[in-house]
């Protein structure tokens, strides 16, 4: 089967049963699925609702990619695009279809709550990984028993519809010369500390003197190396004093340093995917960070995070 007669197929069974859930790899053709479906229903009243604002515009030149000036003046302007975030503005209203870009997004209380009160004709999931029954179940519930069709992302390869991907390994090394980081330890009254610095090879002079040196903010210079050694050090440390003691705090100071390392070695990377990112000039690609520090840094306006 070619990936054409794969959208067809999924095209029909919208259009005769009515409702469906395509688990597709990405590349596959899930939004041209629900183009092709629009083009062969008549005047419908269409609801489309995706996970992020920024979605809006990838569905807009979907279509523009993909249909005349005439058709998409037709079929796409009078869509109701909209994010899951404001599913709820939409409570108690009737609709041909509905298209739940994203699909997975819908598994809250809150949006099954607002779902259960949506009427559809026809209802299109779309998703990468849809693997939570309960949500499966809730749709079924609603809008009556969904067909489904699942292509993962080796099914996709194996049968040509998708690239081999090329996997690119850049090996980095940590400095071991220069002492552009800082490690802080802190210890005593907050308000009584005395500043001290030193090296990381002279802090066990002042870590062992606690009970002379009582207020300290000791900060300690040291290479890239000598700070993950360090942050692996203290996360072996906490981690076996929690198996050892079973106490929470413990735990979380564990997983801090687990966090701290990671973020770490993450922040780390961004001056030579600086360099990596200006190659790609021109190119369509996602780059996923590993702080929103880095994000803002290596993305600008283009970055998307939590806040």
């Amino acid at each position: 089967m070619t990936r054409d007669e794969l959208q067809r197929e999924a095209v029909n069974t919208l259009l005769n049963k009515s409702r469906l859930i395509l688990q597709w790899a990405t590349g596959v053709g899930k939004s041209r699925v629900a183009i092709k479906a629009l083009q062969e229903l008549p005047e419908s009243k269409v609801l489309l609702v995706v996970a992020e604002t920024a979605h809006k515009e990838n569905w807009r030149k979907e279509f523009m990619d993909y249909l005349s000036e005439d058709e998409f003046n037709r079929l796409f302007k009078p869509i109701t695009v909209e994010c899951y975030a404001s599913l709820k503005n939409y409570r108690d209203t009737e609709w041909d279809l509905i298209i739940f870009d994203e699909g997975h997004h819908l598994g809250s209380d809150l949006r099954l709550d607002i779902l259960q009160s949506l009427i559809a004709k026809r209802v299109l999931v779309l998703s990468a990984t849809l693997s939570d029954a309960s949500l499966v179940e809730t749709l079924s519930v609603t809008f009556g028993p969904f067909e489904s069709s699942k292509v993962t992302l080796q099914e996709a390869i194996a049968n040509g519809w998708l690239p081999e991907p090329k996997i690119f390994v850049v090996p980095l090394l940590l400095d071991y010369v220069k002492r552009d980081q800082i490690i802080i330890e802190e210890w005593g009254k907050a308000s009584k500390r005395v500043q001290y610095e030193c090296t990381y090879s002279e802090r066990w002079k002042y870590l062992r003197a606690k009970k002379v040196l009582t207020d300290v903010t000791l900060t300690i210079h040291c290479t890239q190396y000598e700070k993950y050694c360090y942050l692996s050090d203290q996360f072996d440390y906490w981690r076996k004093q929690y198996f050892v003691r079973r106490e929470e705090y413990i735990k979380a100071k564990w997983l801090q340093f687990g966090s701290q390392r990671k973020r770490f070695m993450g922040n780390l990377k961004t001056g030579i995917a600086k360099q990596l990112l200006e190659t790609l000039e021109g190119h369509r690609y996602i780059c996923f960070c590993a702080s929103i520090e880095q994000a803002k840094d290596l993305g600008g306006i283009n970055a998307i995070h939590s806040q």
